[in-house]
C-alpha cells in the first residue's frame, strides 16, 4: 500500500484567501451512458466495446471507490467556452452499476476542495475539514483543521493548521477518527517552514517531514522526533524547503537538512550526523550507490512557493557506515537551479535549464561541460525515464533501456535530444513520437501516444488498440478513462489474450 501527502503546494496558497464554506445540495444532474466501440484487439481482431458516461461539464477530478463501484465526479466548466476556470462547479457520486445518480452538490472552488480516500469524502478550506455521508452527501461530522494525511485502513487522518504569515497558530497536529470527526490524540510538532511531507513507515507508523523527521503511531500519536533545520527568515517571510528526499530501505532512514545530513534506523536512533555547511545548503537531493551516500546541492529554497537562490550548487558525498565526508565540491552557478542529476558508471551528470556538467564520482571535480541552445532547443527539462518507449522493428522498448550508451534530455519546447557521453547532440525527436509507459495489468503493459493507448504483450508486440485521449486508470478488472465531460469504462476481459 502507498499513502500520499495530498495537499498541493499551489493550493494552500489559494486557500490562505479563502474563508467559508458554500456546498449545498441540489437537484440531480442528467447523466448520459452508451455503449460503443473505443479500440480493436489485434489478436481476436474484434472491437473492444466500452460504456460512455456524459457528463453536463467538464471533469476536473475523479474518484472511484472500488468497494461500492461508485464514481465522485467534480465538474468544473469553462468560462464561455475558453481556458478560464470557473468558481463554481458541482460534485456527483455516481453508482456505476446501478446507472444512476446517488447525490448532487454544488461547490465553490475559490473557497473549499474534495478529497476521497476509500468511502471517506472529505471537503474543507484553510481552517475546517467535513466528512461527507457516503449515501446522502450530508455532513457527518466537522474538524476544525486542515486534514493533510488520511490513512482510511486505520480510519485516521492527520489535521494541522497549514503557515499562514496572517494567522497566529501553534504547532499541534491532530489524529482525527475518520468515523466520528473526534480528535484521537495531539503532538506538538514545529511546521515553522511548512509541512513538507507525510508517508506510511509501516502498517500503523507515519512519518512526518517538518522541521525534520517525526515518527507517528496512529493509534496513539506517539513516536520520536528528529529535528533539523529546514528554512531560515527572509524579511518578513521565510525561506523554505531546504531539505533532500527521504532515503529509505528497510532498515535505514537518510535525510539532509540546511545544517546537516544524517543516518537513522526506524527507532529514531542517529547513527551518524555530519555537519553541513549551512552558508551554502540549501535543497538537496541524496543517491545511494554501494557504500557511498552521494549529495547534490541545488543551490535554491522557496518563497512563498517561487523557487529563489539560495547558498550554491555543490557535489558531496559520505561514508554509508560512519558518515565520513568523503568531499564537497562546489559548482558553476551561473546557470542557476540544479534541475537533475544521475550517476552512471564513473560519473555524476547535472542537468542544469541550459547545460550538461559531468563531474567525478571519485571527488566530485568538473570533467567537463555542455552549453546547449535554449532558444533553438527550449530550456532543458530533465533525463528521460525508462517509461519512454519507442517502436523498434516490430516491437516496442523503453528509449533508455535499449539505448544505454547516449543520454535522452526533455526540453521545455517539447523536444527530445539524443546526446553522447561527449554532450554533442546526435539528434532531436518531437517528444510526441513516443509512448508513456504508465500501466501493467497481469502481462500486457499500456502505453500512451497523444490520444492513443496500445498495449503491449511480454514480448513486447503490440496486442490492442483504444483509441481514447488521457491515460486509463484500473479499478478492479476494469479501466477508466477521462476524456472533457465523459468517463469511459471498459472491462479489460475485451483486451485479455489468454
Amino acid at each position: 500500500m502507498q499513502y500520499t501527502f495530498h495537499m498541493k503546494k499551489t493550493f494552500i496558497i489559494m486557500m490562505f484567501c479563502c474563508a467559508g464554506l458554500n456546498c449545498f445540495a441540489q437537484k440531480d444532474i442528467e447523466i448520459l451512458n452508451n455503449e460503443k466501440p473505443f479500440g480493436k484487439n489485434l489478436i481476436t481482431d474484434k472491437e473492444i466495446r466500452g460504456r460512455e458516461f456524459i457528463f453536463s461539464e467538464r471533469i476536473e477530478h475523479s474518484y472511484l471507490d472500488t468497494i461500492s463501484n461508485c464514481i465522485t465526479v467534480q465538474l468544473r466548466g469553462l468560462f464561455m467556452g475558453g481556458s478560464l476556470l470557473k468558481n463554481n462547479g458541482h460534485v456527483i457520486l455516481y453508482d456505476l452499476s446501478n446507472k444512476k445518480t446517488k447525490w448532487t452538490k454544488n461547490i465553490d472552488y475559490q473557497n473549499n476542495f474534495i478529497e476521497q480516500h476509500n468511502n471517506f469524502i472529505l471537503k474543507g478550506s484553510l481552517q475546517k475539514t467535513y466528512c461527507l455521508d457516503f449515501e446522502t452527501g450530508e455532513n457527518l461530522w466537522k474538524a476544525q483543521n486542515l486534514i493533510a494525511f488520511v490513512n482510511p485502513w486505520l480510519k485516521t487522518g492527520i489535521g494541522y493548521y497549514p503557515y499562514s504569515p496572517y494567522l497566529t497558530i501553534g504547532d499541534d497536529f491532530e489524529g482525527i477518527d475518520l468515523s466520528n470527526g473526534k480528535t484521537k490524540w495531539k503532538r506538538k510538532i514545529n511546521h515553522d517552514y511548512n509541512l513538507n511531507d507525510i508517508f506510511m513507515l509501516n502498517d500503523s507508523i507515519a512519518l512526518i517531514v517538518s522541521s525534520g523527521l517525526h515518527s507517528v503511531n496512529l493509534k496513539n500519536g506517539k513516536g520520536w522526533d528528529y529535528n533539523a533545520k529546514t528554512g531560515v527568515p527572509f524579511l518578513r517571510e521565510k525561506k523554505t524547503e531546504m531539505i533532500s528526499n527521504v532515503l529509505i530501505d528497510s532498515l535505514n532512514i537518510y535525510f539532509a537538512s540546511k545544517e546537516k545530513i544524517s543516518h537513522l534506523d526506524f527507532n529514531g536512533n542517529i547513527l551518524w550526523s555530519t555537519p553541513l555547511p549551512e552558508d551554502l545548503t540549501s535543497g538537496s537531493i541524496i543517491i545511494l550507490m554501494d557504500s557511498t551516500l552521494f549529495m547534490i546541492n541545488t543551490g535554491s529554497a522557496n518563497l512563498n512557493y517561487a523557487i529563489f537562490k539560495q547558498g550554491k550548487p555543490y557535489l558531496a558525498a559520505f561514508e554509508i557506515k560512519t558518515g565520513k565526508n568523503i568531499f564537497l565540491n562546489t559548482v558553476d552557478d551561473k546557470s542557476g537551479k540544479i534541475i537533475e542529476s544521475k550517476i552512471r558508471k564513473d560519473e555524476i551528470l547535472i542537468l542544469y535549464k541550459d547545460k550538461i556538467a559531468k563531474c567525478s564520482i571519485n571527488d566530485g571535480s568538473l570533467v567537463s561541460e555542455k552549453y546547449f541552445e535554449t532558444g533553438k532547443y527550449g530550456e532543458l527539462l530533465g533525463f528521460i525515464s525508462n517509461k519512454v518507449f519507442t517502436k523498434i522493428d516490430s516491437t516496442y522498448k523503453s528509449l533508455a533501456l535499449s539505448d544505454t550508451v547516449n543520454h535522452y534530455v526533455y526540453t521545455k519546447k517539447n523536444k527530445i535530444l539524443k546526446v553522447n557521453n561527449e554532450m554533442t547532440i546526435l539528434n532531436e525527436y518531437d517528444s510526441n513520437q513516443f509512448y508513456r509507459y504508465y500501466l501493467h495489468f497481469n502481462k500486457l503493459r499500456f502505453l500512451k501516444k497523444e490520444s492513443t493507448t496500445i498495449v503491449i504483450d511480454k514480448n513486447d508486440i503490440i496486442v490492442a488498440k483504444i483509441d481514447v485521449p488521457g491515460i486509463a486508470t484500473k479499478i478492479g478488472n476494469k479501466l477508466y478513462f477521462v476524456q472533457e465531460k465523459s468517463l469511459i469504462e471498459v472491462d479489460l476481459k475485451e483486451i485479455s489474450i489468454e
